[in-house]
């Protein structure tokens, strides 16, 4: 794909941890309540953020994959946000459901996003941080507080947990000592 047909994606570049538990006192932070549906047979993800009181924060479309030309801490992204109206609209296809709280952690110079998942997930912990060149990124250490990187785990991707089953999902972190 060349960069003229990618006028308004943008490069992501991130790497995630599994973590045992969350960072002490991190469920004393303000959160966003995430709430995603994945489009089924689609790159295309439905998400509604809200803070802590409830109210809306952001309604986006997003498009977002990873060309296998890259680094696997790379994905393509594309926001389109959204009003109520369109948001309502388009939540009626329906999707995969994944429903996370995400805290911001400052820690050891850097900001992490940690997701705590809610539903079938429940359990599941997962550090993000991103950074806008490759050597920002590879320069983070893995985190004291995280069990192990899995950036490179396709099975930890938002599109892959929203259709995991308690089982599959039990059966990996196992696999960590989780």
């Amino acid at each position: 794909m060349t960069t003229n047909k990618m006028k308004y994606a943008r490069i992501e570049r991130e790497r995630r941890f599994l973590l045992h538990k969350l960072p002490d006192g991190l469920t004393e932070r303000p959160f966003t309540l995430i709430t995603d549906y994945y489009l089924p047979h689609t790159r295309l993800r439905l998400r509604r953020m809200t803070d802590e009181s409830g109210a809306v924060t952001a309604l986006k479309l997003t498009q977002k994959f990873s060309p296998t030309a890259v680094p696997t801490t790379h994905t393509t992204i594309t926001n389109t946000y959204l009003n109520q109206t369109e948001y309502k609209l388009l939540s009626q296809l329906g999707g995969h459901i994944l429903i996370k709280r995400r805290y911001r952690f400052p820690n050891a110079g850097y900001t992490f996003s940690i997701d705590l998942f809610d539903g079938d997930l429940a359990g599941l912990i997962v550090a993000e941080i991103e950074a806008k060149t490759d050597a920002d990124l590879e320069a983070v250490p893995l985190p004291a507080w995280a069990v192990v990187e899995i950036t490179e785990e396709i099975f930890f991707t938002g599109g892959n947990l929203a259709t995991a089953t308690p089982a599959q999902l039990q059966a990996k972190l196992t696999a960590y000592g989780i």
